[in-house]
């Protein structure tokens, strides 16, 4: 006989006492997560398996043992390989690390920035491993901020800029121009022929430029918009089927499709980790 089947598990939770910070336990066997950004930090722990992603452009492996870590707005992937792999991930805000920043070194801090997709790091490893267990556990506030507080700080001392993120280089104002419109209107059925009048350039020109400029086509990038839009009000208790329509998904179907290529679950089953 073989070995036996591994088969995706996901054991998603919000942690109501700190400030709903979302973390998940999950063995992913054959889910392939789509292209996709978070608008929080993601910070993720091998225990089984290697997680293999595109990040920046480029193949990363994060064995067991390693840390996979995507800073917000970054586009990134995640693929199970032939062995599938186990983890722990998290997704801190923006404000935490900068809080967390500012309270170590006693000064105003720009956002840090995670230098690495793939942090190998005993200590942190470690550090992780505690933080996640109180919090499948999470008798205590006190224990589980202060096991929070110093995971960050850990990572915030060895593995980010201390001056914050380096200046990002300016858009081009054409793509700048659709990245507006379309923050403006993701829920609207927009053409490519609008888009690309709108930027003053030809489609293919287009399609080329905010393909770089933002890592994934427009399609997609409105898509990652919607989604966005569709966890804020799922957040609120508005129903699945109604937050589907109003952010622009064909159907209740369509969204759950796509949030679970995303995100690794189900609306529903994300629903129910704060409840």
């Amino acid at each position: 006989m073989g070995a036996p089947r591994v088969e995706d598990k996901v054991d998603y939770r919000r942690l109501a006492q700190l400030d709903e910070l979302e973390f998940v336990y999950a063995t992913y066997a054959t889910h392939q997560f789509a292209k996709h950004s978070h608008e929080t930090f993601s910070i993720g722990l091998v225990e089984r398996g290697a997680n293999t992603f595109l990040h920046r452009g480029e193949k990363r492996i994060a064995p067991a043992g390693c840390i996979c870590a995507v800073n917000p707005g970054e586009i990134h992937t995640g693929d199970p390989g032939s062995d599938g792999w186990t983890y722990w991930n998290f997704f801190p805000s923006a404000e935490t690390l900068t809080r967390v920043a500012e309270d170590l070194y006693d000064r105003p801090m720009q956002l840090p920035e995670l230098h690495s997709s793939v942090i190998d790091d005993v200590v942190a490893a470690g550090l992780l491993r505690r933080m996640f267990a109180s919090f499948m556990r999470p008798t205590s506030r006190l224990e589980c901020e202060t096991n929070l507080v110093e995971t960050l700080a850990w990572l915030v001392r060895h593995h980010t800029d201390l001056t914050g993120p380096q200046t990002a280089k300016p858009l081009p104002g054409a793509i700048l121009r659709s990245i507006d419109y379309l923050n403006s209107c993701s829920d609207q059925n927009v053409s490519l022929d609008h888009l690309a009048e709108m930027s003053g350039i030809s489609r293919f020109h287009f399609l080329r430029s905010f393909s770089a400029a933002t890592g994934l086509p427009p399609h997609a990038y409105q898509v990652q918009l919607r989604l966005a839009r569709a966890r804020n009000m799922l957040r609120e208790g508005q129903p699945i089927a109604e937050v589907a329509i109003t952010v622009g998904f064909a159907d209740q179907a369509h969204l759950s499709r796509l949030f679970k290529r995303s995100y690794g679950v189900s609306p529903g089953r994300w629903i129910a980790a704060g409840q």
